[in-house]
């Protein structure tokens, strides 16, 4: 199994299983550290992965940004037979990202 891992000043910061394709995300997700995360599922992709998780638990909030940016993923990944899930949200990220029209999945469906 191969994990990877990035911070971007200190306030986000991912931890990635490469064989699982799930990211299991930190910190405060906007328009200054959400490009690490984008990178961080443009290399799953590009590494086969037809399904990409983030796991948002320990994401303390997301802006507008984050909000666009999962639903051009989403919209991405569905057009090319993929899937990109959000999962583990508080509730305030999770309201955010309904509110946002982006698809949110329960951890537990």
């Amino acid at each position: 199994m191969t994990i990877t891992e990035d911070e971007t000043k200190s306030r986000f910061s991912t931890r990635t299983d490469m064989a699982t394709g799930i990211v299991r995300a930190r910190g405060v997700l906007d328009r200054e550290t959400l490009n690490s995360l984008r990178g961080t599922i443009d290399l799953l992709v590009s590494e086969g992965h037809r399904t990409v998780t983030v796991d948002l638990a320990e994401v303390s909030c997301v802006d507008h940004a984050a909000v666009v940016l999962f639903a051009a993923l989403q919209h991405g990944l569905y057009t090319h037979g993929g899937e990109l899930r959000l999962t583990n949200a508080s509730t305030s990220v999770r309201d955010t990202l309904i509110n946002g029209q982006v698809a949110y999945t329960d951890a537990a469906s």
